[in-house]
């Protein structure tokens, strides 16, 4: 047999030589970094505790209420009895969903990046601003047009506005009671559809925007991933929310 460290000869021909403790260390780190990074390109990581990813789903799932809204107003919207009101729920859906999807692609990018906060960031009140827009684009849709109604949505909604524009410039982080407004708002919005006696396309609202909101509470356990989830419920809560507008008196 051969001595430690001599060649692995055939005849005269070197076969291979030894390798030493720490080449051989070397070349074993190498293979398992390779490895690890083809798997890391090839199968991205979708383990509970990431950031990027669930983040990126976050705002890929925007865009699902979005087309659906796109694809199901026209219909809709044809035998409404107030259409304005479906076309409203699309554009409002549609300015927000770049904006949303924004905030998340920049959670994504920018996550534990020295200075980068998610919870105190333009993008993130850019969001919330968007939203309450859009409570109030809602509030006039459900309410078929009340103007009333909708100059009381606008002192409530305007006024969250404006408090989320004062956190961001005095650089408060952002909490809880920031999205117990939004669920205000949301509540206010959908209230008309009640009024109505309109209760097969309420049930379908509050049931969807529960479901979205047990995905959003859940979203720690989740890894992150709850919150994207929450977008996929805005699908079916939209399309009620478009019978509801659509719903006679």
């Amino acid at each position: 047999s051969n001595q430690r460290g001599l060649p692995n000869m055939t005849g005269h021909r070197i076969k291979s030589w030894p390798l030493s403790p720490s080449l051989k260390d070397l070349k074993a780190s190498r293979k398992t970094i390779s490895k690890w990074s083809l798997l890391r390109w090839l199968k991205p990581e979708i383990a509970f505790g990431e950031t990027f990813w669930p983040e990126v789903f976050s705002a890929l799932t925007m865009l699902f209420p979005a087309l659906h809204g796109y694809y199901m107003a026209p219909d809709i919207a044809a035998d409404a009895s107030f259409p304005p009101g479906v076309w409203a729920l699309l554009y409002a859906t549609l300015f927000h969903c770049p904006v949303s999807m924004a905030y998340h692609l920049a959670n994504a990018a920018f996550y534990g990046m020295s200075g980068y906060d998610a919870l105190n960031t333009p993008f993130r009140t850019a969001d919330l601003v968007a939203i309450h827009l859009c409570c109030i684009a809602f509030g006039w849709a459900e309410s078929h047009g009340d103007i009333s109604y909708t100059i009381f949505l606008i002192v409530i909604n305007v006024g969250c506005i404006l408090s989320l524009l004062r956190s961001l410039a005095l650089g408060r982080r952002g909490g809880r009671h920031e999205n117990y407004w939004v669920a205000f708002a949301v509540f206010l919005y959908t209230l008309p559809v009640l009024m109505r006696c309109d209760y097969i396309n309420y049930v379908g609202i509050a049931a969807s925007w529960c479901l979205a909101c047990i995905f959003q509470s859940l979203g720690p356990k989740m890894g992150g991933w709850g919150h994207g989830f929450f977008h996929l419920m805005l699908v079916p809560y939209l399309h009620f929310l478009m019978r509801g507008a659509a719903a006679t008196n």
